[in-house]
């Protein structure tokens, strides 16, 4: 069962979108780089198995968030 969680991770540079948090421990969230408007998935693991991956549209290329907005990114 997956169980949705409102806190926010990662760093400044990046939007939390969506958390869930699955089995024991570990956490799945969504998060969008706020300079490039590209998705990732951020997996939290235990034991220091944390990861960062790309979410990759149907032909391969990185999936930028729908509502990323370039003319609006903070220099």
């Amino acid at each position: 069962m997956i169980k949705k969680n409102k806190k926010p991770i990662v760093s400044e540079r990046f939007i939390t979108t969506e958390i869930s948090k699955i089995g024991s421990g570990s956490v799945l969230s969504i998060v969008v780089d706020k300079l490039t408007g590209i998705e990732y998935v951020y997996s939290q693991g235990g034991f220091g198995t944390d990861k960062l991956s790309p979410i990759l549209n149907k032909d391969g290329l990185p999936r930028v968030n729908p509502d990323y907005d370039p003319d609006n990114v903070k220099k």
